[in-house]
């Protein structure tokens, strides 16, 4: 969690997302809608982190939102927002600011 902990991140702006039942689907629209492979599907957990993505929570306060609303340890929590920052960020789907 240490590279993710104070760092803020925005979404790409390319990327639209629609939440259906529990589930956020993210498509890519306009121009730059080639750099991604196509529509990405997150759980609940992955679409909630996106809504939080929002250039002012730290990785570090995403982590313990995570952890208050699903009731998972701390720790649980940043292991798992930081692999999917990770995998985001790899993406291009957000980026640091």
């Amino acid at each position: 969690m240490d590279t993710f902990r104070h760092r803020r991140f925005v979404r790409d702006p390319a990327l639209v997302a629609e939440q259906v039942i529990d589930e956020t689907i993210l498509v890519a629209l306009g121009p730059d809608a080639t750099r991604f492979s196509g529509p990405y599907v997150l759980n609940e957990v992955g679409g909630h982190i996106w809504r939080l993505l929002d250039g002012v929570r730290t990785g570090e306060e995403i982590a313990a939102a995570i952890a208050a609303e699903f009731e998972v340890s701390l720790e649980e929590a940043e292991r798992d927002v930081t692999a999917f920052l990770d995998q985001l960020e790899r993406l291009g789907a957000i980026r640091a600011v």
